[in-house]
């Protein structure tokens, strides 16, 4: 199965991550991706100045990016 996980460097992407075999991973820090998970295809978007090959057919898509929930308490201005 492939799939592609963005967020892959936050708390529930690696261990999602750590449970496919080779998947593409997306996150905020592409290097740190690189570092961490050597044997997997690691995608960036443009707005990180660097560029991926387009993405393979893909089986599913787990979208994690996002606000950290760690640092506060959400709210309406934190929405």
């Amino acid at each position: 199965m492939k799939v592609l996980i963005t967020g892959a460097t936050g708390l529930i992407g690696r261990r999602l991550a750590s449970r496919y075999d080779r998947p593409a991973l997306s996150s905020r820090s592409p290097t740190t991706l690189k570092t961490e998970r050597s044997d997997c295809e690691v995608y960036t978007w443009p707005m990180n100045g660097e560029t991926s090959a387009p993405l393979e057919p893909l089986d599913a898509v787990f979208h994690l990016a996002g606000e950290p929930v760690a640092g506060a308490r959400w709210s309406a201005s934190r929405m």
